[in-house]
């Protein structure tokens, strides 16, 4: 994630740098990557001197802004959840093996 995260900021700054002027980048990220995010921004503009405006939110809130058009030129956000299945026949019988039966008995 840190070198895919570092080359879409490259690349991000390349495309609205202009000269010798900083380009100032607008990152958007989700709440669970904070940390990360935060340092790997902080690491980017002390080696490019470019400045990030940096908003962390909901993910689903994220979401929703980028499709409704906000701008940004790198987001962050979870990949979304797998979807569950229901456990196959095998694993609900194996299942229902370990759960000890109520046999009625008082100790």
């Amino acid at each position: 994630m840190k070198l895919l995260f570092a080359a879409a900021l490259l690349l991000a700054s390349s495309a609205t740098q202009m000269d010798a002027f900083a380009a100032e980048l607008k990152v958007l990220s989700g709440n669970g990557a904070k940390a990360a995010v935060r340092e790997l921004c902080s690491q980017f503009e002390r080696a490019t001197g470019n400045k990030i405006s940096l908003r962390f939110e909901v993910n689903a809130d994220l979401k929703s802004k980028i499709e409704a058009g906000e701008s940004f030129d790198v987001a962050v956000l979870n990949p979304p959840p797998m979807p569950l299945k229901p456990p196959s026949k095998a694993m609900t019988r194996m299942m229902r093996m370990m759960v000890p039966s109520d046999t009625g008995s008082s100790p």
